[in-house]
């Protein structure tokens, strides 16, 4: 435990090397060593300092090659430094040795950014017939299908995840825009019309709700909405529509 927690606080100090001995020692003692603060934190490492890390990982996982917190920590910092083939051959090597939704998620996420856009939506499907409730799964798989231009699919994912959220409200906002995206202006201007009473996103309903009006050429309704628009990142682009529409 205590070498543990000096390692922490070795790589959050980036003393690398120092670190990997520490959790070197631990797996030598059939210890369960964790790699949490290292991929944690491999964000703000530098390309370099990953880098180093990915030699003294490969030579670890030469000794310890189904290791999980090893596979998961190098293809984190695989991916980080561009090299997301190889990221993906040891994001694959974790799913076998551990298949859950963290490593699901990761080699979907990998075989997207590599282009096997297909492979990514296939595995996502079957891991949510296995895991239904699994929110990350169901999150990363919508936002594939999005991208993938498959957007009623992802209207039907993001309106299962509001059921299990009701409140949360960027999320219903997300699956009114799709509505309204993919026709349905009733359902889609219904959840905006509630999320006008919310604070904090009642200024992005009231906008969407104008241009969904200004689509469905209810002019006088267009305005009313975008007048409603008082503050935030929609105000000038509210403005502009009313200068269009009162002009």
């Amino acid at each position: 435990q205590a070498k543990q927690v000096l390692a922490d606080q070795l790589v959050i100090h980036q003393d690398f090397e120092q670190a990997i001995a520490l959790l070197e020692e631990i797996l030598a003692s059939n210890g369960d060593a964790r790699f949490e603060t290292l991929a944690a934190n491999s964000q703000s490492f530098t390309s370099a300092q990953r880098n180093q890390l990915i030699e003294q990982l490969d030579r670890l996982l030469g000794l310890y090659p189904n290791n999980p917190q090893i596979l998961l920590s190098q293809a984190i910092l695989l991916q980080l430094n561009g090299r997301s083939d190889e990221a993906l051959r040891h994001a694959n090597q974790l799913y076998k040795t551990q298949p859950g939704p963290r490593s699901l998620s990761l080699k979907s996420k990998l075989n997207h950014q590599l282009g096997h856009t297909k492979k990514a939506l296939s595995d996502l499907s079957k891991g949510l017939e296995l895991d239904p409730e699994s929110r990350p799964l169901r999150v990363l798989y919508a936002q594939i299908l999005i991208d993938a231009k498959q957007l009623k699919e992802a209207q039907e994912q993001f309106t299962l995840l509001l059921q299990q959220s009701p409140l949360d409200h960027q999320l219903k906002l997300t699956v009114a825009l799709l509505n309204l995206e993919n026709g349905n202006n009733q359902v889609g201007d219904k959840l905006l019309k509630q999320l006008t009473k919310i604070p904090g996103i009642a200024n992005e309903a009231y906008y969407y709700l104008g241009q969904s009006a200004h689509k469905q050429q209810q002019i006088d309704q267009a305005i009313s909405y975008y007048q409603q628009v008082s503050d935030g990142e929609k105000m000038l682009p509210a403005y502009h529509q009313l200068g269009t529409l009162l002009l």
